[in-house]
């Protein structure tokens, strides 16, 4: 359950002013959504990691009584990989507060999947 909300909760991605935009010569601090300068070949990676870590949280918590030996056994490794890439992306893009947010939901991630084995 901690997983899905953790992942859910990158949706204030979307409302947050995270991300950095350069605008002549002064960066502003934008929402994803408020997210313009940029190429399109950043932004939509953007969005289909952020909506693809809120797709993981909601089936997380949909299926959180699922018992096919499938599902426990991909869960926590599909959210933790959907997190490293989603890391590696914004740092390799520049974006750390992004990266850094992600990065803190991660650490909190392993740290329980470690406590829980």
């Amino acid at each position: 359950m901690v997983f899905g909300l953790l992942d859910c909760s990158v949706a204030t991605y979307f409302f947050l002013p995270i991300f950095a935009q350069n605008t002549g010569d002064v960066i502003e601090s934008v929402s994803l959504l408020s997210y313009t300068k940029a190429e399109s070949y950043i932004i939509v990676p953007y969005m289909i990691i952020v909506i693809g870590l809120i797709l993981c949280g909601v089936i997380t918590l949909a299926l959180q009584n699922c018992t096919t030996l499938f599902w426990i056994r991909i869960k926590s490794k599909l959210s933790l990989s959907l997190s490293v890439l989603a890391t590696l992306f914004f740092m390799l893009s520049r974006q750390p507060y992004a990266g850094t947010f992600i990065l803190v939901f991660m650490i909190i991630k392993t740290l329980m999947l470690i406590k829980w084995t």
